[in-house]
Order: structure tokens, then C-alpha cells, then sequence
């Protein structure tokens, strides 16, 4: 859903506008942001979880209870049943899958970066703000991102920005 909210909230309140003027370029940045929120199980949440979240985010019992009693989230439910419950824990197959498919994001993220700046255009906009929030996930997980230099440079305009380091404190 974040997806959407954050496409929504540009809409409702378009000042000062994180949304590309040009056609090419605003397809570009919703694609991006939808992208985000579709593959943040299979290249954000899996390495995380398989890096650090599942142990550090242990669960009793009565929590469990709670989540799956609240949780609506087919996907969701499918995620978190693999270390919640005497699911099958991640393998080493689920992680090779991660690392493939954040790689495969990072080589889009770079393609775009070179050829304009940010992810969907010659401007900061909602799809560099969905990917942001994936980056720091994957540098709290340990993710080798400094083989990517042309992404790092990217995250480090965004971390210069006010706007994230009042976040991010």
C-alpha cells in the first residue's frame, strides 16, 4: 500500500511537487515507485530477514497469535510463516534469489542514474524516495552496496537532503 499512499499524497498535495513534468519521465517514476512496493518481499524484506530481522525480531508466541489473527496480506502471511511457525525456514536457494533480484534492481537503478540523474529523470521524485527507504534497509542488512558506486552516489545525494536527515535521525 505504500505505493500507493505515496502516489495518492502527490496528487492531493502537489506542492512542491516530486513528480516529473515530462510524460516519459512521470511514467518512468510510477513504475519506479510501484516496483517498489511489488518487490520489496522478494529484494528488500528476504535479505533483511535472512541477515538479521529474523533473529532480532523474535516473536513469542502470543505476538505471533497477533499477527496472524491482524494480518490480511496473503504475500505477508506466506513471508512470515517461513520463520513464525514450523514453516520451512529460509535457505540458501531464498538468499541467492534476493541477492539476484536486488542486483537486477541495482543494474536498473545505475542505467537510470547514468542517463539522467535520478531513477525518472533530471529530478528527485517519489521513485528515488520509494528506493530510498530500500537502500537503507539493504546498509542495515550488511548488503555490499559499495560494489554499486553509481548508486552509492545516488543515496548520498538523497542522505544530503534536509528532508532525510530529519527522518533518518
Amino acid at each position: 500500500e505504500s505505493a500507493d499512499i505515496m502516489l495518492y499524497l502527490e496528487e492531493k498535495f502537489p506542492v512542491p511537487g516530486f513528480t516529473p513534468a515530462d510524460p516519459a519521465a512521470r511514467a518512468a517514476m510510477v513504475e519506479w515507485v510501484q516496483r517498489s512496493a511489488k518487490q520489496h518481499v522478494a529484494a528488500v524484506k528476504t535479505y533483511a530477514y535472512i541477515k538479521s530481522n529474523a533473529r532480532a525480531a523474535a516473536k513469542t508466541p502470543e505476538e505471533v497469535e497477533r499477527y496472524y489473527r491482524l494480518q490480511k496480506d496473503p504475500e505477508m502471511i506466506a513471508f512470515h510463516s517461513r520463520h513464525d511457525r514450523d514453516g520451512n525456514p529460509f535457505t540458501l536457494k531464498d538468499e541467492e534469489r534476493a541477492v539476484a533480484t536486488i542486483e537486477a534492481v541495482l543494474a536498473e537503478m545505475t542505467d537510470c542514474i547514468e542517463a539522467t540523474g535520478w531513477l525518472a529523470g533530471p529530478r528527485y521524485s517519489l521513485a528515488d524516495m520509494a528506493w530510498a527507504t530500500s537502500w537503507r534497509t539493504w546498509t542495515l542488512a550488511n548488503y555490499p552496496l559499495e560494489n554499486h558506486p553509481v548508486a552509492c552516489e545516488w543515496f548520498a545525494r538523497i542522505e544530503a537532503r534536509s528532508a532525510w536527515t530529519e527522518i533518518a535521525k
